[in-house]
């Protein structure tokens, strides 16, 4: 996400005390802790380290800004009286080689933090369970975390929100992560979206009822189709998101139980229209909800629609675009599907896999990139948007070659 040019720099020492309160505990605490009663579902938070290697919270990361995401959830479960018959687990990277991972519970009107593991630290961090740190830009360390999670709550249902950069399907390094490959700024703190959903898949929960990218540039028919296997749903954005990132105070309820993906996405849009930061409004922002079962669908339409036409690059100027780059990378599907097919009925097929594919969507008149004008950032006005891009017709030096390389393109051009 591009938690960003909106940084809660004055949030910086309330938060962290609000977290330290959450793992600076005495391991005797643990030890007596009575067990959470079993449950459904658990909602896993995933919050990896978005700086560099050499990143502190007060420096180049989001961490502040993860801090607040959370304040916001343990707000909505006091206004909820409760989580029902859900867990809500958070992992949250303090630095590159730091973690916590603690469950946000609710008694008697009191939402309480307990330390589960803490990850890379010493015996004079006050918690019971110390575990090495894995090595989070690989699938082996993210499915360790995510075996950590299921061992103590090994709910019938799992969801997971991730929390941090995001470059949709590019492959790690492509750019410097400005905005919420997803993870950090740096390669070496990031991990590529086809190595996380094998980190899902390889894991004991197996697959995801959604993941909710809290990050920019996943809301991409690539990314889908990677996590096609991963997750039931995916919940992202097309384009970049505000440093608040998901108004929590206001989805958490529609995150817990069966998920309410509309009004997911209408809270979402309905919160970015009013926001202001600093008494400054930026109404901007968008957010769908994909199915990823049909996205299989969608790929085999695209082979016939590929096999029958070719996208003439002169016609890149028509295509609606929803990033702010000098050359763009991620064009909305719609608008793309529309110039490059010409037959009537054919169209009219996408639209309906479309509707499957898609069917909740949301999308401010304006929205913002902090790459615009230059690096100097701004909003550029959008005509519509389908909810989901593709980079099949992107002639950018990250994305040129690359895409050739994805699960998608091989499925629709092979």
């Amino acid at each position: 996400m591009h938690k960003k040019f909106l940084f809660y720099l004055s949030l910086t020492f309330s938060l962290l005390f609000m977290v330290a309160a959450c793992h600076d505990k005495d391991p005797e605490d643990d030890e007596q802790k009575k067990e959470p009663k079993a449950t459904s579902k658990t909602v896993f938070v995933y919050m990896p380290w978005s700086a560099n290697t050499t990143g502190t919270v007060k420096n180049n990361s989001l961490y502040t800004d993860f801090l607040q995401n959370i304040s916001d959830m343990k707000a909505a479960i006091k206004t909820m009286g409760g989580l029902g018959d859900n867990r809500l687990i958070v992992f949250i990277s303090q630095s590159y080689k730091k973690a916590h991972m603690f469950e946000i519970s609710y008694d008697k009107g009191q939402v309480t933090c307990d330390t589960l593991f803490t990850y890379g630290g010493t015996k004079a961090d006050a918690s019971s369970k110390l575990k090495p740190l894995p090595t989070l830009g690989e699938s082996a360390g993210v499915t360790s975390i995510l075996n950590d999670a299921y061992s103590l709550s090994q709910s019938k249902t799992y969801a997971t929100v991730v929390g941090c950069h995001g470059m949709g399907w590019l492959p790690k390094g492509s750019y410097p992560a400005g905005s919420r490959a997803f993870g950090g700024s740096v390669a070496a703190t990031q991990i590529n979206i086809v190595d996380y959903a094998a980190a899902i898949k390889n894991s004991e929960i197996g697959k995801m009822q959604y993941v909710a990218f809290d990050d920019c540039y996943l809301s991409n028919v690539e990314t889908a189709y990677d996590m096609r296997d991963a997750t039931d749903y995916m919940v992202a954005s097309t384009s970049e998101i505000m440093s608040a990132g998901m108004p929590y105070a206001l989805v958490l309820r529609y995150l817990l139980n069966t998920p309410d993906y509309n009004n997911i996405c209408q809270t979402f849009y309905k919160f970015y229209l009013d926001y202001t930061y600093g008494g400054t409004p930026y109404p901007y922002g968008t957010l769908s909800a994909i199915d990823c079962s049909q996205v299989e669908k969608m790929a085999l339409f695209m082979k016939t629609i590929n096999k029958q036409y070719s996208f003439a690059p002169s016609d890149l100027v028509k295509l609606i675009t929803l990033d702010g780059f000098n050359n763009h990378v991620f064009y909305d599907m719609e608008s793309y599907v529309n110039l490059l097919c010409q037959d009537k009925t054919l169209k009219e097929q996408f639209a309906m896999l479309l509707k499957s594919l898609v069917p909740y969507t949301v999308c401010t008149p304006y929205i913002y990139s902090a790459y615009l004008n230059s690096n100097n950032g701004g909003p550029f006005a959008v005509s519509k948007s389908s909810g989901i891009t593709i980079s099949d017709p992107s002639l950018n030096d990250d994305a040129i070659e690359s895409k050739k390389l994805t699960a998608w393109w091989k499925a629709t051009h092979e």
